[in-house]
Order: C-alpha cells, then sequence, then structure tokens
C-alpha cells in the first residue's frame, strides 16, 4: 500500500537503523516489501559485518515501528499513585502483630520475640511494599522483550551478491516467504524444462541430417 511506502520512507531518513536502499514498495498485510540494494551491501550478517546488511537493517525498522504499539499493550501508561502520607504521630504506623510474624527479614532475638519500634515497622512495610512493585513493573518488561524477539519475523528468499544492485525481495511474514519461494522453484523448473526441451530439438534435427546423408 502507498501509506506503507511513505511510512518506510519515513523510516529511511531516522538516523540509527537507516534501510539500505530504497524501499520502493511494501505491503504488511500480505508480509513483503522490496527494497532497491545499492552495490557494496550484504544481504545476510557476516562476519566482519553483523549490522550493516539488509536483513538487520529491516528487523531494526520493523522494531521501531511496533515499538510503540507493543508498549501500549505490554506496559500500559498509569498515573503514579500518590505519595502515603506520613502515619500520625503515636499510631502503629500501619502495621499490625500477624503482619511481624509473617515477614521474611524480622530481625528476632534468641528466644523468637520480635522488638521493633513503631517507626521500624513502618519503614520495613514501605521497603517490602517497594520492592513487590519493582517486582510487578518487571514482569510486563519481560513480556515486551519476549514479543520484540518473537514478533519480528525478516528473510530474504530472494539472493542477490553483495556487488550485486537491484530490486531485493525481504519477507517479513512466514506465508509469503513460502509464497515467493515456491514461485522461485517454479521459475526454477520451467527455466530448465525450457532448456532441456530446446537440446532435444536440435539432437533430433541432426539425428535428421544424418539420415539425409544417407
Amino acid at each position: 500500500s502507498s501509506e506503507a511506502v511513505d511510512a518506510s520512507k519515513d523510516d529511511n531518513k531516522e538516523g540509527e537503523g537507516n534501510l539500505p536502499g530504497v524501499v520502493v514498495a511494501e505491503d504488511i498485510d500480505a508480509g513483503y516489501l522490496i527494497v532497491n540494494k545499492p552495490m557494496n551491501v550484504p544481504v545476510h550478517p557476516t562476519v566482519d559485518n553483523a549490522l550493516e546488511n539488509v536483513a538487520a537493517a529491516v528487523g531494526r525498522a520493523a522494531v521501531r515501528r511496533n515499538e510503540d504499539a507493543l508498549r501500549a499493550k505490554f506496559l500500559p501508561q498509569s498515573p503514579p499513585p500518590p505519595p502515603t502520607p506520613p502515619p500520625p504521630h503515636g499510631e502503629e504506623y500501619g502495621m499490625d502483630e500477624k503482619t511481624d510474624e509473617t515477614d521474611d527479614d524480622d530481625d528476632g532475638t534468641d528466644d523468637g520475640v520480635t522488638v521493633l519500634s513503631n517507626e521500624e515497622k513502618y519503614l520495613r512495610r514501605k521497603r517490602n511494599k517497594e520492592r513487590r512493585r519493582k517486582e510487578r513493573n518487571m514482569r510486563p518488561r519481560k513480556r515486551l522483550k519476549s514479543e520484540f524477539e518473537e514478533g519480528i519475523y525478516v528473510t530474504t528468499p530472494q539472493r542477490l551478491d553483495q556487488n550485486t544492485s537491484g530490486l531485493l525481495v525481504v519477507a517479513t511474514k512466514k506465508c509469503f516467504a513460502a509464497y515467493f519461494a515456491k514461485l522461485l522453484r517454479r521459475k526454477t523448473d520451467d527455466q530448465l524444462s525450457s532448456s532441456s526441451g530446446g537440446s532435444d530439438g536440435s539432437d533430433n534435427d541432426d539425428d535428421d541430417d544424418d539420415d539425409d546423408d544417407e
């Protein structure tokens, strides 16, 4: 679609991860884009060059394009909670005896009796609350990283040498990669059939000439 092509051209103007060459066509739904690859740019990562190649650049562009949607999905923006007011003087700081007994980091004496001041109880509860909040925030970030790794698909069913410039088809969905690879195999089979048919015809002509000579 034209909107997809325009978006890719905008991505190509950004700094890091620019696409090598110009995107001449793209269909996000079908799962492909066509890049006019310049010379001296490899299609796949090499030992000496793992980043400046077509496959890696297309992958980085796809991550940038999907980043906002993925963050909205896994990291919804919510207003921060209001700060907890300090407890009134002389109250129990929101802690009871049952909570004190279940704390993992209680400082106990030899006879198992915990002696904490009201302020220490309040600070301990606040630290535990902050630790649990950080643990909850880490879970969606791990899911976001997993989605980045699993949701991006880039492959090049078509081959172009590093020193060759021209149109290169890049598949961004497995279904299109399989479809395009099938087209390439069919084209190769047709070319082989045509060449073998031409050689058979020439052999038959030679046989006819030999018969005429006899």
